[in-house]
Parts: structure tokens; sequence; C-alpha cells
């Protein structure tokens, strides 16, 4: 007898497949993320240290680096998915 598309001996082996292959990939996303947060969290220590040492006199200055650090924030909260949502994005809130 020769298994047809929708025989058990081709539907499980090609789902557990899909599944290990879907595994895999939310694995690397979790890295690539982490790694992501790891560099952001860097440059958010460098701009309190920065501030506290420049105080007024780079104000200007760093408004535009905070602007860009909140906006690569909001992109990487964006890429993750919100609980109990299956979409992307946690959000952010503003202050």
């Amino acid at each position: 007898m020769n298994p047809t598309h929708d025989d058990a001996a081709v539907v499980f082996p090609e789902l557990r497949r899909m599944a290990d292959e879907l595994r895999v990939r939310i694995h690397l996303a979790g890295l690539d993320a982490r790694d992501a947060w790891a560099e952001l969290e860097i440059r958010m220590q460098g701009l309190e240290e920065r501030a506290a040492v420049l105080g007024a006199r780079a104000k200007d200055q760093l408004a535009l680096v905070r602007a860009g650090l909140e906006h690569e924030l909001r992109a990487l909260a964006d890429g993750l998915p919100r609980k109990g949502d299956g979409r992307g994005g946690v959000g952010l809130s503003s202050n």
C-alpha cells in the first residue's frame, strides 16, 4: 500500500519537521533579541553616564541621542510577541 498525502505516515513526520524548524527559528530569534537588548542596555548606561557628567551643556545633543535610542527600543519591543496576543510587539509606554 502506498501512503497518500493525508496518511498518518506522511502527515505526522511532516508536522514534526515543521514544528522542529519553527522551534529552531524561535530560539534563534530569542538569541538575536537578547543580543540586541544587551547592546541597548550598554548604550543606555553610557547615555546616563554622559548626562551626569555633561549636565546642561549637552542637553540638545543628549536629546538627539535619547530619541535615537528610544526609537531602537521601540523597534525591538515591536518585534517581540505580546503576552496572550499572538501578534508582534510588547508595546512601550510613553513617558
